[in-house]
């Protein structure tokens, strides 16, 4: 037996058999209805969690220069496509919300760094990838 559920939205979820766990995924959606619509219609999703504003356009400079800028600056915005060639590369890593070191602790994980050797430093996620020239 198959359970459908639709909403006013144009979603469908349709599942066989009727599993606990999408039954109670419902049932959350159905007590968040109203906030899931507010964040969707306002596209809160979409605003950054970042206080920094982007550059004018005469501080952008091209990728291959920054190297020659790393004496003086350490923060640069990047303009880039980009296209996933392993699909099992790990993006994040957690780090030290001090060091920014890595550490396997877990996500605001407080523990003692090994780097900085700061106490309850938290486990934080951080942007790890691996770039090719």
């Amino acid at each position: 037996m198959a359970h459908l559920w639709q909403q006013k939205q144009p979603a469908l979820l349709l599942t066989t058999p009727i599993l606990p766990k999408a039954k109670a995924l419902h049932s959350w959606f159905v007590l968040n209805e109203s906030i899931l619509e507010d964040i969707i219609k306002n596209k809160s999703y979409m605003v950054s969690a970042s206080s920094s504003t982007p550059p004018v356009i005469e501080d952008v400079v091209q990728i291959a220069k920054i190297e020659t800028l790393l004496a003086k600056e350490t923060n640069f915005w990047v303009k880039a496509s980009m296209r996933v060639k392993n699909l099992n590369q790990r993006f994040w890593y957690m780090s030290c919300d001090q060091c920014n070191r890595i550490t396997g602790a877990e996500y605001e994980e407080a523990y003692t760094c090994i780097y900085c050797k700061r106490k309850n430093a938290k486990a934080v996620p951080r942007m790890g990838a691996s770039t090719l020239t």
